[in-house]
């Protein structure tokens, strides 16, 4: 199958629900498409971690600091330098993915929750660095400027950068899965399941560590860098270790390897705190956490993967799509063509 192919198959996937959100988010008012923003640049940032611990097995909590190093790079880089939007969002991108690389170095030894300690010191150094260091404006941060829409759409700043966020989602997610089809991508099965296992297929498994460290830091830090767009600032709070922790919820929470997971758990640390606000500060912690809870007792493989068992067992399997192409391609229909007839001069001699 040509690549072509493998991108407009998937890329078929999120049409419906893409154009479904553009029009949702043009006509609900700025505070709901405010929210409908922090979900979308969580769900980029999640379909990286994802990569990383549903995919790979690579348990990282430094994934917030990250997210936090694309915001203020992304700041900087707009404020300081002058550059535009769209420069500053990629080279946020590939900063933070280098620094991603370099922690691929401790898992060359070390995996589970071990690796998760020695990143904790990554969720806790960087906030700290953007505090101290007074180009990046100390505890204030620092403010972006408003990003407006294009001359002649009759939209909302807000409303705009949703829709940019949309489409930059629907972009990841086709991305991340074009690369989980390639050698690379199908090689993370095995590095999750046991390295020797890997190795003995063929993988180099300290550049496949590496790259999926890369990939997942740089989408952290593009979502920060959307983040900070949409909120028009930056300060070192915002980026604690705390969101290093949400963000592990809500992959688990949401269901590992399913992208409608990260969707919904994206949702989950958005909406939740945002609608029991209400109740106070000590009581919109305690429903938070009870709400968690029931959903990893209740659901082990996370909302969408319960959803999706349930469907499969009641309604049964997903209809195969008419389209040949679209099909899966162990379920696509070989033709072949009819057997010769024999010659039956050639049998008489």
């Amino acid at each position: 199958m040509s690549a072509a192919l493998v991108v407009g198959r998937r890329a078929a996937r999120y049409a419906v629900p893409g154009v479904l959100g553009l029009v949702l988010v043009t006509t609900v008012g700025d505070v709901q498409a405010y929210r409908a923003g922090q979900v979308l640049a969580l769900f980029v940032a999640l379909v990286g971690l994802d990569l990383l611990i549903g995919y790979a097995g690579q348990l990282s909590a430094g994934q917030g600091a990250l997210f936090g190093l694309g915001a203020y790079a992304t700041a900087l880089l707009i404020d300081r330098a002058g550059l535009s939007y769209s420069v500053a969002l990629v080279l946020a991108a590939v900063v933070a993915g280098l620094v991603g690389a370099v922690l691929a170095v401790p898992a060359f030894r070390i995996r589970g929750f071990a690796l998760a300690i020695v990143t904790i010191g990554v969720a806790i150094v960087i906030p700290a660095v953007a505090n101290a260091v007074p180009f990046a404006g100390g505890y204030l941060g620092l403010s972006l400027p408003t990003v407006g829409p294009p001359a002649g759409i009759r939209v909302s700043s807000t409303a705009w950068l949703v829709c940019v966020l949309l489409v930059v989602a629907v972009a990841v997610a086709v991305t991340v899965d074009v690369f989980l089809q390639t050698a690379s991508g199908r090689a993370l099965s095995a590095l999750r399941r046991d390295e020797r296992l890997a190795a003995s297929l063929g993988a180099d498994v300290r550049m496949l560590k590496v790259l999926v460290f890369a990939l997942a830091s740089a989408l952290a830090g593009l979502a920060g860098g959307l983040d900070a767009l949409l909120s028009g600032s930056v300060t070192p709070g915002s980026y604690s270790f705390t969101l290093s922790l949400n963000l592990i919820v809500a992959v688990v929470v949401g269901g590992l390897r399913r992208r409608l997971g990260c969707l919904l758990g994206a949702a989950f640390i958005v909406y939740v705190p945002a609608w029991t606000s209400a109740l106070g500060t000590s009581s919109s912690q305690i429903v938070y956490a009870v709400v968690l809870l029931v959903v990893l007792y209740a659901m082990p493989d996370g909302v969408a993967g319960t959803a999706g068992r349930l469907w499969a067992t009641t309604v049964g399997p997903a209809p195969v799509p008419t389209v040949r192409w679209l099909r899966p391609r162990h379920l696509r229909i070989k033709r072949r063509p009819p057997p010769t007839p024999p010659d039956l001069a050639k049998e008489t001699l």
